[in-house]
């Protein structure tokens, strides 16, 4: 008989094996996207061929950009979301939110 926290630690341990799994994963896919970013960036749109330490710099400099505009989408959505909590009255729709939309009956309308 397996009690609650031998449940609890198998369960621990499957997820831990699942986040393992994904994280291999995205590291495959964020080793790909490098690797044709710097495929990319060794000739430059004149025809020049860059030195690698070039391609590295415009690959740092587009890493640090991305991580740039992360941030301000984050600062964005948080601003939007203060904006719309401002903007509604709190409490009369909370339900609502869980539930799916209700279909409109179109005869009704007729």
């Amino acid at each position: 008989m397996t009690t609650k926290i031998d449940r609890i630690i198998k369960l621990q341990e499957n997820i831990l094996e699942s986040l393992n799994a994904v994280n291999i994963k995205l590291e495959k896919i964020c080793a790909t996207m490098i690797s044709d970013q710097i495929l990319q960036e060794t000739v430059s749109p004149d025809g020049d061929v860059r030195s690698p330490e070039q391609c590295a710099e415009i690959i740092k400099e587009s890493f640090n950009a991305g991580l740039c505009l992360s941030k301000d989408l984050d600062s964005d959505h948080k601003n939007f979301q203060y904006s719309v909590s401002e903007f509604f009255i709190e409490g009369e729709d909370d339900d609502s939110e869980d539930e799916p939309p209700q279909p409109m009956n179109v005869s009704s309308i007729f």
